[in-house]
């Protein structure tokens, strides 16, 4: 184990983030640059609250928000608890309206429906600086099909969130295929993703920062004429041939 990886174990947090799941596998990869920096974390469903001991002890300058459906306490001053629903599209409405902050990394470890998961994405993406993180953890019932957690029902095979995010390969590499981005539920922030990693049960994604590399999302592609030139030259040839 690398040493990076080492340090996001903080023995006093009895998560289940590292003893079950062992993302500190990976978020160290995306996370470490932050840890001396002053940044904003809002972690969306804290349970136990040990997750926020995790953060506490990971990061040297944090300002904290968890969010939860159920009245939470937690003894720290320097954390601020919000009761929100995200399974209710105007509570996150009324959260993203008064909450007056930006979030270098929003985390959703709330109720795991694919279906809250992506309103929540879709409602809190904009809250998110430009290369900031956003992580989906638990992405596990997007492959249970009919199901329930926690009291919510759902059908994953017809509404999981794993294409949704795969469909992100082709928005972020658009300009070399010129494909045009149909999935809707997608829309509002697939043009705002840099990069998307999938790991053992969890979506990472890094959000673009124009103000330092624009250059690379609006150029001229300088092999654009490449872009399906077979393809158009093969319909131009059953034309020709259909002529005959």
């Amino acid at each position: 184990m690398k040493r990076f990886q080492k340090e996001f174990i903080i023995e006093e947090a009895r998560t289940d983030k590292v003893s079950h799941h062992g993302y500190h596998r990976f978020y160290p990869w995306f996370l470490a640059h932050f840890r001396n920096k002053e940044i904003n974390l809002l972690e969306i469903g804290i349970d136990r609250t040990e997750s926020l001991k995790l953060w506490k002890g990971y990061f040297d300058k944090l300002n904290l928000h968890g969010l939860d459906i159920d009245e939470k306490k937690f003894q720290d001053e320097e954390v601020t608890l919000h009761r929100v629903d995200q399974s209710n599209d105007v509570e996150l409405d009324s959260f993203v309206k008064n909450i007056g902050i930006n979030f270098d990394i929003i985390l959703d470890d709330g109720s795991h429906v694919p279906d809250h998961q992506m309103l929540t994405i879709k409602k809190l993406w904009h809250l998110l600086k430009p290369g900031g993180i956003y992580i989906i953890e638990d992405i596990e019932t997007s492959y249970w099909k009919r199901s329930s957690i926690y009291g919510y029902r759902f059908n994953a095979g017809k509404k999981g969130i794993i294409q949704n995010f795969y469909d992100l390969v082709d928005v972020i590499n658009a300009e070399f295929s010129k494909k045009i981005n149909r999935n809707l539920l997608i829309k509002n922030f697939a043009n705002d993703v840099e990069m998307v990693t999938f790991a053992q049960n969890c979506i990472i994604l890094v959000k673009k920062d124009h103000q330092s590399f624009n250059q690379y999302y609006n150029r001229d592609y300088k092999l654009k004429k490449k872009i399906n030139s077979r393809a158009i030259q093969n319909l131009l040839k059953r034309l020709f041939l259909k002529d005959l």
